[in-house]
């Protein structure tokens, strides 16, 4: 029983050693069994060599994992795209050129605009008459109850003195015309358009504050306004320097009809108007006289036209007015379109 396990023992152990024969890399030959000095392996009965036959057969070698190269990438360079060209551009066709323009002349710079005269208030030398004046005729009859201030028949060519101001701005004119007259040669001329710079008057200080307060001249109307509601003035009257809102009463031509007014504040910044009932014909010469006493609600207001009384009041309600100051003719608005001549003019006050 023994033998037979022993003999199965050596045929397994063997059987291992063939197989790890097998598996083992080759030896070099021995030199001294290349010399006939020994056996082969397989005759072999060297107990060292049967020892390191047993020894291989025991130990079976652990295969050790072989690390499987990480292949390395294929770097294939990619191809960069050569550009697509940029088309050129087709060149514009070339305008063609005709002669270079002569240049426009710079415009002359407009001159500056004058400014608008101020009032002239200083007086004035005397001029030469205008041809056609009588500069040694008579001033106008003076008729009133009261002190003269100021006659004028316009024959001079002198304006200041007698009057204190005369005012013309933008394109209206007060002028010395031969156009026409009511006696002698020469009569004052007033033009005014519709433009918002047009304005001209002239006017005479009283010298105070007066109580008693007369005016006459003679006035023509050659063309009145196109303004229909408008009017063309006569006479005006003022308690105070403001001219913008000082006048107390006036005498004018209502463009509208043709006849005379009389026009008075009333003390609320507004005005109350007196038709006096008179056709003003155009191109023809009429007389305005006007008396004014004022003396607030108890105030006199005398007209006179062509010598014939249209209106009397001696207790005419003229507010907190009890004196007055200036007398003008002209209108002190702008835009007041008239063309009106005047003559003989008599202003008086006490």
């Amino acid at each position: 029983m023994v033998a037979r396990v022993a003999t199965a023992w050596i045929a397994g152990v063997a059987a291992l050693v063939l197989i790890a024969v097998a598996a083992m890399p080759v030896r070099a030959i021995d030199p001294a069994l290349a010399n006939g000095g020994g056996s082969s392996v397989a005759g072999a009965a060297d107990p060292a060599v049967a020892g390191d036959v047993l020894a291989a057969a025991r130990r079976t070698p652990t295969p050790r994992p072989r690390r499987t190269p990480t292949p390395s990438p294929t770097v294939r360079a990619t191809a960069t795209p050569k550009p697509t060209a940029t088309p050129k551009p087709t060149a514009s066709p070339s305008l063609s050129i005709g002669p270079s323009p002569s240049a426009s002349p710079s415009p002359s710079a407009s001159p500056s605009p004058s400014a608008s005269p101020s009032p002239s208030v200083a007086a004035s030398a005397s001029p030469t008459a205008a041809a056609g004046c009588g500069p040694g005729l008579a001033e106008p009859p003076y008729t009133f109850p009261v002190p003269a201030i100021l006659q004028d028949n316009f024959e001079s060519g002198t304006l200041i003195p007698p009057w204190t101001v005369v005012d013309q701005e933008g394109d209206a004119s007060v002028v010395t015309s031969t156009d026409t007259s009511h006696t002698g040669g020469c009569a004052e001329k007033i033009t005014v358009s519709t433009a918002s710079t047009s304005r001209a008057y002239l006017y005479r200080d009283l010298g105070g504050n007066r109580t008693d307060v007369w005016a006459s001249g003679w006035f023509d109307v050659a063309k009145p306004g196109s303004d229909t509601g408008s009017n063309v003035p006569y006479i005006r009257f003022f308690d105070g320097s403001d001219l913008d809102n000082d006048r107390v009463a006036d005498v004018y031509r209502y463009n509208g009809g043709g006849d005379a007014w009389l026009r008075t504040a009333n003390g609320s910044g507004g005005w109350s108007y007196v038709q006096l009932n008179v056709l003003m014909p155009l191109n023809t010469w009429h007389q305005v006289t006007v008396h004014i006493v004022p003396n607030a609600g108890s105030s006199t207001i005398q007209i006179w036209i062509d010598g014939v009384s249209v209106y009397s009041n001696s207790a005419f309600n003229l507010h907190t007015t009890v004196h007055l100051t200036t007398v003008l003719l002209g209108a002190e608005h702008y835009e007041q379109e008239m063309m009106e001549y005047f003559d003989d003019v008599n202003i008086g006050a006490s």
